[in-house]
This record gives C-alpha cells, structure tokens and sequence, in this order.
C-alpha cells in the first residue's frame, strides 16, 4: 500500500469533498480517502498494484474536477 497527498482542484464543498471520496473509493485498490477542504487535497491509500496515480488524476477528471496532476502530488510515507 502506498499513501498519496494530492491537490484537487475545484473541490470547493462538502458536496464535492464527498464526490471526491466516493468517486476514489470506487476505484478497485483504493482502501482510504481523507478529505481536506480547506486546502483542497485528498490523501489516498492504495495499493499501487493494482492502479497507479494516473488512475486516481483520470478517476477526479471524469467526475468533474480540475486535473490533480501529478506535479501535484506530494511525496508520500510508504504504509
């Protein structure tokens, strides 16, 4: 498992704080999404086995949100 911070942009309610959880854990190896809607970012765990970022970036784009493009994503602590 790994664990991403990510930047998502137009995430701007709780409507779509919960938008974004829901689209992410619907995703097969997604295991857990934190919201912070102050600063706009979701922290993602999951097994990059069975997707990579792209997935997550793709995943957020079809549901409506600005590109959380990879020079976005943080550095993250390996679970």
């Amino acid at each position: 498992m790994i664990t991403r911070k990510m930047r998502i942009e137009d995430m701007n309610c709780n409507g779509c704080a919960a938008r974004v959880v829901s689209t992410l854990m619907n995703l097969k190896g997604v295991v857990k999404v934190i919201t912070d809607l102050d600063d706009q970012e979701a922290e993602v765990t999951f097994d990059e086995r069975a997707l990579m970022e792209a997935d997550l970036r793709e995943a957020l784009r079809t549901a409506g949100f600005g590109s959380a493009s990879k020079e976005f994503c943080e550095n993250a602590k390996v679970n």
